[in-house]
């Protein structure tokens, strides 16, 4: 898969970011045109948590109080750029008290991209949480979904999944890959029912990060809130989008010195050019590049530099941009 260049920020080891790693969820949108999606024409208003949204063991919650919209992203840094990407959460409780029709769910969105200087976004937006006559008229479920969401704020539902109520018990697992146009997900938890599913297959958007999300709506005198820890957003760094001002970093913490080569395409006089190879010794960094296009290959339909590591053991990457 291929990584985000970033300003600043350096990988975890083998491109895994946790919770800890990340900003915390500290803010909710509340929509003023009550619509999940784009437009960011939204009133700040805080969750309210006993931690005031400090991470404090991995833990955080979205929640809302008021009726309205209120929608979140919280994007890791660094961030990890699709195709491929593994992303896990931990819902721990998911509470609600009212009548009305309401929705409480959290995931992400993958493939995500800021447009507009930041003020609308697309890409593919999914989670798990609880909705009542929303998907169903009258009927109290949890949901696994996914939506493509474009620029205009049009939301397009492509896959989800659906339990009662009394079927689904906390704790539970959500766990999504993507894999070029394949994306799945599962949600194990401690019910009698089994697993919530999906899998779907969509290439309208190809590349982008994976960032934290979630959702409350709320009508009435209504409140809701969902509890996660333990997010992790897990990549590889095998392959690395181009970039004139693009470097790989590598930090090499182990006893023993590791090489990374840098595949160089094409050929010369009929000859194979040689692939570049970086030697990191034993508790040292190296800065690698730039890793110019003319490096790359195309791969899964997008151009990409190929990297091998002789040994990941203590290795950890970022693909970094200078200035």
């Amino acid at each position: 898969m291929a990584l985000a260049y970033q300003q600043v920020g350096y990988a975890g080891a083998d491109v895994t970011y946790t919770a800890a790693a990340i900003t915390a969820v500290s803010e909710s949108f509340n929509k003023a045109n009550g619509a999940l999606g784009p437009d960011l024409s939204w009133a700040r208003a805080v969750f309210t948590h006993g931690v005031q949204f400090q991470v404090n063991t991995n833990q955080c919650r979205l929640a809302g109080t008021s009726p309205g919209t209120f929608e979140d992203i919280a994007v890791p840094s660094p961030t990890v750029s699709t195709p491929n990407v593994t992303y896990t959460l931990n819902v721990t409780a998911l509470s609600r008290t009212g009548t009305s029709a309401f929705v409480c769910d959290v995931g992400g969105i993958v493939r995500f991209q800021l447009l507009d200087g930041g003020t609308n976004y697309r890409g593919y937006a999914f989670g798990i949480g609880r909705s009542f006559d929303t998907f169903i008229p009258g009927v109290d479920l949890w949901h696994l979904a996914m939506f493509r969401v474009n620029r205009l704020g049009d939301q397009t539902l492509i896959a989800s999944d659906f339990e009662l109520l009394a079927n689904v018990t906390l704790p539970g697992t959500l766990t999504f890959t993507a894999s070029g146009p394949d994306m799945s997900a599962t949600f194990t938890h401690a019910g009698s029912a089994g697993p919530l599913t999906f899998a779907v297959s969509d290439g309208v958007y190809t590349d982008g990060s994976t960032v934290l999300g979630g959702s409350v709506v709320l009508n009435s005198t209504d409140t809701a809130s969902i509890d996660v820890d333990v997010l992790s957003i897990t990549g590889d760094d095998d392959n690395i989008t181009p970039d004139s001002r693009g470097f790989l970093w590598v930090k090499n913490t182990d006893v023993s010195s590791k090489t990374v080569d840098v595949t160089v395409p094409g050929f010369t006089k009929s000859v194979a050019n040689p692939d570049v190879s970086v030697s990191v010794p034993a508790g040292q960094q190296r800065m690698i590049g730039p890793l110019a296009p003319e490096l790359a290959i195309v791969s899964g339909g997008r151009p990409l530099v190929a990297v091998n590591y002789s040994n990941v053991t203590g290795v950890s990457a970022a693909a970094v941009r200078v200035p």
